[in-house]
C-alpha cells in the first residue's frame, strides 16, 4: 500500500511537487515500456527504461525529501539492483507475450510494472532522511493504492 510520508515537513511544498514529478515520470515509464514490450529488441530496450526510470525516481525521492547531495556508492548499488530484479521479471512477461502464455492483459502486466517503479522514488525518501526513519501512513485507502492492486 502506498502511504503518504509523515515526520518532519510532511506535506511540504517540496514533498508534494516530488510525489507529483515522480507520478509524472511513472506515467511516461508506463506508456514508454508498453510501447517497446513489443518492438524488437524489446528486452534489452526494456532494461534501459527500466533502470533509467529507477534511477530518476530515486533521485527525485531525494531530493523530494530535502536532500539535494549526491547518493552514495551503496544507494545506487540498492538503486540498480532494484531496476535489475524488475528487468528480470519484466524479461519473463516479455517471454510470455511472444508465447501467448498468462492470465492478464498486456497492458494490466505493464501497469503492475509501472507501479512497482515507485518504490526507487520511496527508497529515495528514505534513504534521504538522516536517520533512515520514515514513518508510512495511508489516509485514504481507495486513493492510496496502486491502481494494479485494487
Amino acid at each position: 500500500m502506498i502511504g503518504k510520508i509523515a515526520g518532519p515537513g510532511h506535506g511540504s511544498l517540496r514533498q508534494q511537487q516530488g510525489r507529483t514529478a515522480a507520478v509524472a515520470e511513472q506515467d511516461a515509464y508506463r506508456h514508454l515500456l508498453r510501447n517497446i514490450v513489443q518492438s524488437p529488441g524489446a528486452g534489452h530496450k526494456a532494461e534501459r527504461v527500466i533502470q533509467a526510470a529507477y534511477l530518476s525516481l530515486f533521485s527525485l525521492g531525494r531530493r523530494s525529501a530535502g536532500n539535494d547531495q549526491t547518493a552514495s556508492r551503496e544507494q545506487l548499488m540498492q538503486v540498480r539492483r532494484m531496476a535489475a530484479l524488475q528487468a528480470d521479471y519484466c524479461l519473463g512477461m516479455l517471454d510470455s507475450v511472444r508465447t501467448g502464455d498468462g492470465h492478464m492483459t498486456l497492458d494490466r502486466r505493464v501497469a503492475m510494472y509501472a507501479d512497482t517503479c515507485m518504490e526507487a522514488f520511496y527508497w529515495g525518501v528514505i534513504s534521504a532522511t538522516p536517520d533512515g526513519y520514515v514513518a508510512w501512513r495511508c489516509f485514504n485507502p481507495e486513493h492510496d493504492h496502486c491502481p494494479s492492486c485494487v
